[in-house]
Order: C-alpha cells, then structure tokens, then sequence
C-alpha cells in the first residue's frame, strides 16, 4: 500500500498533465461535496449590486443599493458583460471552478516548495477537498463565488514566489489582488512585509523599497479609487454601530474568544495551531522555515490585535477589517504541515496501520481540526487504546463521517446540491414572480428573515427592492454610516426584534420571523405609504385584508396600492 501511494504522488509531480487533471478532479469532488449555491452568501449583497451597476434603473427607492459605490473592488465588473448577455450564471459557474483548481495547483506547489515532498502535497490536496473550519467558520472551499475566494489562490501562489525569492513579483501580485479583495489582500501582505522587515538589518532596504513599489504599482487602480472617494480611515468609536452587528450575525468574526456557541469553532482555530507547531517540530520543513514561522506569527499577532480591538478599544476602522479572517492562512498552513507530517510518519510506520488510517482519515474527512488533534494526543498519552487494526479503524472513521453528514443535514447546514442557476424553491418562484409582472421600481414589503447560508435575498432574483433585509447587517459591518437608514425601516418591520438579538444569526432569523409575522394590516399600510411600497410579501399562513395577487405554497403577495 504504502509504495503505491507514494509512487502515485511521484507520478503526479513528475508529469504536469496528470497533475492538471489530478488538480481538476479534485476541484469537482470539492463542489460536488460542497455543493455550489448561486446568489447565496455574500452574492445576496452583491448579485444586486452587480445588476444595479449594469441597470441602474432598477432598485430606485431601495437606499441600501447606494452602498454598491463603496465597495472598492474591480472583481464584480468582469462579469457586466456575462450579465447583459445572459451568461452570467454560467460565468460565474466557470469561474468558480477555475479557481478551485488554482486553489489545489497552489497548494501543490507550496507543499512542493516548503517539503520538496509529493506524498505531503498528495494527502495536503485530499485533505482540502472537503471543508474544513477555524476560527470565524469560513471553510476554506465555499460554496458561491466571492472576490475573496477568487483571490485565495493567488495569495497562496505570492506566498510560493516570495519562498522561491521570487520577490517582486509577490508583491505585484499581491498589489493585483488588491484590487479585487483588499481585506484579504491584506493579510498576506501584513504576512511578507513582516518577514521583509526583518531581513533589512542585513542590508536589503533597496529590494525592500523595489517590493513595496511592486505592490503599490499593482494595487494603483484601487488606491486611486479610494483617495479620489475621500474616504479615510475612521479612528472613531462607534459602540452603537459595534454592538448592533455583533449581535446582528457577526459575533463570531469579532469575538472569536468568547465561551459561548460558537466556542467549537474557537477550539478549532486553536486546534490549527497547536497541529502547526507539533507538525514542525516534529518535521521542520528545512530551509523556508524561518519564513513561514514568521508568517504564522504574523497571523497569530493579527488575531491577538483582534481580540485586544473586540474587548477594549473597538476602533471603527479595524472593525471594518474584520481581521480575525486572517485565520484562514492559519488553517490552511497548519493542514500543509500536518500532511507533510502524515506523509513523514506513513514512511516511518512510527504507528499502526490502523491508528495512521485513523489519524490522517479524521485529518481529512474531519471538518474540525479539533478532532483529529485530539485522537492524535490521545494516542500519545494512551498508546494502547489506538493500537487497532486497520477494520477498527476504518470502522471508527465510518461512524465520524457518518455523525458529520447527519449533522450537517439535520442542522441544514450542508446541502451539497450543485444549482448554477439558483436553487428551485417557493421563495424564488415568489421573486421570479415579481420580476416577470411588476415595474422595475417597484417597492416591497418582504420578510427581512428569508436570506440564509443557502437562501438568497430577496433582490437577487427578483431585480425588486425591498424595505429591509436581516442581510444587510452584514454591509452595514463594512459602512457604518448606513446603520441609522438601515435600523429604522428594519424597526419597522420587526418592530423589537433588534433589542432580542445575541449573536446567533439563525436565532436572530426566528425572532425576526415572529416579529414581521405579527404586523397588523393598519401598521403595514403605514410602512407601505412611508416608503412608497406597493407590494407585501407574508407566508400563506398569514392573512390581510389585502387583495391577494399571488400564492404559492409557502408565500402570498398582496397589493398595497388603493
């Protein structure tokens, strides 16, 4: 077994063609696991913007598409053309899998780099075809394209170049990035510039100015944009704005220390780098240590800045970063040592069959870091217990994927059906519905809870405005100047529902469900003739005195108009 598996990572490196095909394989499992999700995520936010930008007649009496001007990337624009020919789905269907596969080429790559180990870059690939979470619970592999997906492999490809003393051109790349995802972007030059930093005591202020001025030559487009906007830094404390989007649906991005639910995915960051260190120590990866141990520390001193800014100096500008998804770089550099680990001790045979099918299959098929860390100590402390053979151990593994896929779909968090046009449901049918027999100014009255993990907003498909949407907090967390227009039309459609919120986005969907479900037709029409909305959207269950001009299983749409 083990000099066939060995043989076949040898193969693949020895022969780019296979590789692709490897790495294209790979990236197909990945969306047929993870499943694909159009206009789900942040594409709630941007599938609008994206369609106000190439129409601008559409959404006029919605204030939250204004926002679509502060969003300082290029990425959305590539895709007018795809939108005002029909294709964009398609494109950005295709796009999404192409950058997968530079996800799994890069990898390959820096395992190659750091390890010079095709076994190690072999079980980092396998690993990374199913999601994995740290800290803030953003998988590495999403289910939707996003400009920070699409610029993941690139960074990872600017970390490669700068190992390979490759300098310059890191550092224009990571500039180009920056045009497309700045907060991203970021990380990794907060990452190299650290290291770069270090390395001028020896005499290397020239390259050092020469790098910087690729990045800035690079990212020139967008920092023009932004100093002809005349938006600067705000230093400002906004306690408000802090703690309406903490308990709106981003506690878990600002306090990822804190005890409560989303403790599991505090241990699981931690957990990635603690597998960081162990990995090292026991397999140094040789003569790019230094670097990427600097790398990790810069990361790791990110999320510290994190957690000093959450609990006692919330500056508004930093909030804005969201600097704790920094952690992804922790995850995936942790799972990049942890294989070449793996790989070290397959070789090795220091452990049982049975006990390595345990540890690396959890280290693969386990979407918490946390557990497969832990069976690893645990076969430290208790040898005895994990001594199995390989039918145990293959029985173990079994129940974990099993306990994983059960929960995941009983808490409808994974739904790996792949809907490049959207995925089918009464809540669509209603925004198509909107679409087809309505004018494009249109104004409606919506449930702000209908947008989840796979639940698109409201004007993805329908091209209509809405009051308000539960969604828009997570803007709102990017430009806090909206939260005042936002909080009162939400008011008004949830009335109380905002002083109920704790963190939890799903607890936060039901309580806003209750609230919308309980206005009365008098405060409807009131809210309607405030905004100028002609249209009311309630689950079926509901009744109003109001003309019913549409119904399908779930929804009703009535008319507001006299």
């Amino acid at each position: 077994m083990q000099p066939t598996l060995r043989d076949f990572a040898q193969k693949l490196n020895d022969h780019p063609a296979l590789r692709q095909v490897f790495f294209l394989t790979a990236a197909l499992a990945s969306i047929a696991l993870v499943g694909y999700h159009f206009g789900a995520l942040d594409q709630a936010v941007h599938i609008p913007f994206l369609r106000a930008t190439a129409d601008p007649d559409l959404y006029p009496g919605d204030p939250f598409l204004a926002l679509r001007k502060d969003q300082y990337s290029i990425f959305w624009y590539f895709f007018i053309p795809f939108l005002r020919s029909g294709l964009l789905e398609q494109a950005m269907f295709l796009v999404h899998l192409l950058v997968i596969f530079l996800f799994f080429t890069a990898i390959w790559e820096l395992c190659i780099t750091i390890f010079s180990d095709p076994m190690a870059a072999l079980i980092a690939s396998l690993a990374f075809i199913i999601p994995h979470t740290g800290f803030v619970g953003f998988p590495v592999i999403e289910y939707t394209l996003q400009s920070r997906t699409f610029v993941l492999p690139f960074l990872l490809f600017a970390v490669n170049l700068f190992l390979n003393h490759r300098r310059g051109k890191a550092f224009l790349i990571l500039g180009l990035m920056y045009n497309v995802n700045l907060l991203m972007t970021n990380f990794v030059l907060a990452g190299l510039l650290f290291y770069s930093l270090l390395e001028i005591r020896k005499g290397s202020l020239n390259k050092f100015g020469l790098n910087v001025g690729s990045f800035l030559f690079g990212a020139l487009p967008v920092l023009l944009w932004k100093i002809h906007s005349g938006d600067g830094l705000d230093f400002s404390l906004r306690p408000d704005w802090f703690s309406a989007i903490s308990n709106g649906g981003l506690f878990q991005i600002n306090y990822i220390f804190s005890a409560t639910a989303f403790m599991l995915l505090t241990m699981g960051g931690l957990s990635c780098i603690i597998m960081f260190f162990v990995a090292r120590k026991n397999c140094p990866s040789g003569v790019h240590d230094r670097e990427i141990v600097f790398f990790m520390i810069a990361m790791i001193c990110i999320l510290a800045f994190q957690v000093i800014t959450t609990f006692w100096i919330p500056i508004t500008f930093i909030i804005q970063l969201q600097i704790s998804r920094a952690s992804i770089f922790i995850l995936i550099f942790a799972y990049i040592y942890f294989a070449n680990y793996l790989a070290k001790i397959f070789v090795s045979k220091k452990i049982s069959d049975g006990t390595l099918i345990l540890v690396a299959g959890s280290f693969i098929f386990s979407v918490s870091p946390l557990i497969p860390l832990l069976i690893l100590i645990s076969t430290r402390i208790r040898p005895e217990l994990f001594g199995m053979n390989k039918t145990a151990a293959a029985i173990g593994l079994l129940l974990l994927v099993t306990g994983y896929m059960s929960a995941g779909i009983s808490l409808k968090l994974w739904q790996p059906s792949i809907n490049i046009f959207g995925k089918p449901s009464p809540w669509v049918d209603v925004q198509n519905w909107a679409r087809e027999n309505t004018s494009t100014d249109a104004l409606f009255i919506t449930p702000p809870q209908e947008v989840g993990l796979y639940q698109p907003d409201w004007r993805v498909f329908s091209e209509r405005g809405t009051v308000a949407s539960l969604y828009d907090i997570f803007e709102v967390a990017l430009k806090p100047d909206h939260l005042g227009t936002w909080k009162v039309r939400f008011e008004n459609l949830a009335p109380k529902a905002l002083d109920q919120f704790r963190g939890n986005y799903f607890e936060n969907q039901t309580i806003t469900r209750g609230a919308y479900n309980q206005l009365r037709t008098d405060q409807i029409i009131k809210i309607a003739e405030r905004y100028s909305a002609s249209y009311l959207v309630m689950e079926k269950s509901i009744s109003h005195n109001l003309p019913i001009l549409y119904e399908n299983e779930l929804y009703k749409v009535f008319g507001l108009k006299k």
